[in-house]
């Protein structure tokens, strides 16, 4: 005999046996014994709550010869030709059934009274995933079905059903399963099924199954047959690709004493064992939470925010290893105020590995020509921009962009060189989006990393030079920025505008020790006419 999933084999055969959803429960059951259902229903929610077992159920219970409160019998001859297939129960899964083909199908026999059952119901599973087309031709037959036929209409994507047809249904809303529901029933399962399980190790199944009691039933299977033991939570992270809690503790301590070559060695551990790096970050985000509530701190909080993009970025690396391994030492380097030790370790074959990685939060010692502009003049940087950005426009070039994005997916090759490590790693979250013969605007997402390539724009300007042979006057700003500089661009394009060339005396400045005009004054004189019409206009 074919083994049965425990989540197919639990699942509830009526509104009793349901975990969670009670007002829907209520509403439906209500909705039986007062004899005032719906034509069409549209359940929505996050996946394994439920939705496609009360549309079954709720099928089953209207068409039972003697439902008692809206509950059915389960031994009329309605409800065993419900529990065998019947062919008045008609399931379709959108997901692979979008086309108009299928719906004009469904219409065609929309009008057959039902062979065997008093209601027709038609479940379409993954409403949102038909096509336009299919939604048009259900449109008319939605709105006035036959009295013998209902829909349900089930998603875990609302917002993609057109309103033409939410505004056509009684809609229903499915919540995450409480933890409390979930643990009631993983824990009856596992003592009919006879499956030794700690309490810990259920906390554990209800954390990763995020309120879907589908996902945790399928989880506590798959566990259930690697341990041949009494599960514990151990189990549990491992099978499901997380390291177990002492290596999260361990991580988070190597981070706190900065001890960069225990850090490095134990993510290259956990990951030749095949545990999922993103599991690994959210699970340290989770354990800092917890010592958040404790004692506000802080440091805390900016490690959290730190963890939550480097998330986002190995999600989307082809190398996650190398990735979160830079990104743990930066947390390292921003915490240490440049106090940084170098007593780094290495891989086997390559003694230097994370030594370069310590590099790229440091500010470059190297570099005689990396200079940082003062606090005093940090709000100046606006008028850098906009000479820049306005100088970039003159005569901004789309086949340049397009070969400077090119050589931006290459900027992994260089996050470990010695010299440039930190700039590659900085650059790698920016986006080129305007680029000349003479000019370079990058735009970041964040305000600090904005600022800091703003601050080391010189460095920049030479790594470009050096390493993809690229001459270009560089200038950074927010995504939030760059909105109003477009709207701006094209409003003054349409209007007639030409821009115009505006004299860029940043470096002169910054490389000339004669010059004894100050820096601000210099600052305040260039943007007093950004748009000048006494300035050059580039042909």
């Amino acid at each position: 005999m074919v083994y049965k999933a425990l989540y197919r084999k639990y699942r509830p055969k009526d509104f009793k046996e349901v975990a969670g959803q009670k007002f829907i429960v209520q509403i439906l059951k209500n909705s039986i014994i007062n004899s005032k259902m719906s034509h069409a229903y549209l359940f929505y929610g996050p996946r394994g709550t439920g939705k496609t077992s009360i549309a079954k159920i709720f099928a089953k219970s209207i068409n039972c010869e003697n439902n008692n409160n809206g509950i059915s019998c389960n031994i009329c001859d309605k409800c065993k030709e419900f529990d065998n297939g019947s062919v008045d129960i008609i399931e379709i899964d959108a997901a692979s059934n979008n086309g108009v083909d299928e719906i004009r199908e469904l219409k065609s026999k929309v009008n057959l009274v039902p062979s065997f059952m008093k209601y027709k119901v038609y479940i379409i599973d993954e409403v949102h995933m038909l096509s336009i087309g299919a939604f048009n031709a259900l449109l008319k037959t939605l709105e006035e079905p036959p009295e013998h036929v209902i829909f349900i209409l089930a998603t875990t994507e609302l917002n993609k059903v057109p309103n033409t047809i939410v505004s056509r249904c009684q809609l229903m809303e499915f919540k995450r399963i409480t933890d409390d529901e979930m643990r009631e029933v993983l824990k009856n399962v596992s003592e009919k099924e006879k499956i030794g399980i700690n309490d810990e190790a259920i906390a554990e199944i209800i954390k990763y199954a995020d309120g879907g009691l589908r996902d945790s039933l399928g989880l506590l299977d798959k566990i259930s047959l690697y341990s041949t033991d009494d599960i514990d939570s151990d189990d549990v992270r491992l099978v499901c690709g997380n390291a177990i809690l002492e290596d999260i503790d361990n991580i988070l301590t190597y981070i706190k004493d900065k001890e960069s070559k225990l850090l490095v060695e134990k993510v290259d551990e956990l990951y030749s064992k095949g545990v999922n790096l993103v599991n690994v970050g959210n699970d340290m985000i989770l354990s800092l939470q917890e010592k958040l509530l404790v004692d506000y701190d802080e440091e805390i909080c900016n490690m959290i925010m730190s963890l939550n993009d480097l998330v986002e970025k190995i999600k989307k690396s082809s190398l996650p290893k190398i990735i979160f391994e830079v990104g743990l030492i930066n947390i390292i380097n921003s915490n240490n105020s440049g106090n940084i030790s170098r007593e780094i370790i290495s891989e086997e074959n390559n003694q230097q590995y994370v030594e370069k990685c310590s590099l790229f939060s440091e500010k470059s010692e190297k570099t005689n020509e990396k200079v940082s502009v003062s606090k005093k003049v940090e709000s100046d940087f606006s008028d850098m921009k906009r000479i820049r950005i306005n100088n970039s426009f003159v005569s901004a070039d789309k086949e340049i962009l397009k070969d400077i994005k090119k050589d931006w997916d290459n900027l992994n090759n260089y996050i470990f060189d010695s010299e440039y490590g930190a700039v590659a790693s900085l650059l790698i979250d920016s986006i080129p989006i305007v680029a000349s013969d003479e000019y370079l605007v990058l735009m970041f997402e964040y305000d600090s990393l904005e600022l800091k390539a703003n601050e080391d724009y010189l460095i920049i300007q030479k790594f470009l030079l050096q390493k993809l042979n690229k001459k270009y006057k560089v200038v950074s700003i927010t995504k939030v920025e760059w909105e109003k500089y477009k709207e701006e661009y094209i409003k003054n394009i349409k209007s007639g505008y030409k821009y115009v060339y505006i004299n860029d005396a940043f470096e002169n400045k910054k490389n000339s020790k004669e010059n004894k005009t100050s820096e601000s004054d210099m600052l305040t004189s260039l943007s007093e006419d950004l748009f000048g019409q006494e300035n050059i206009i580039l042909k």
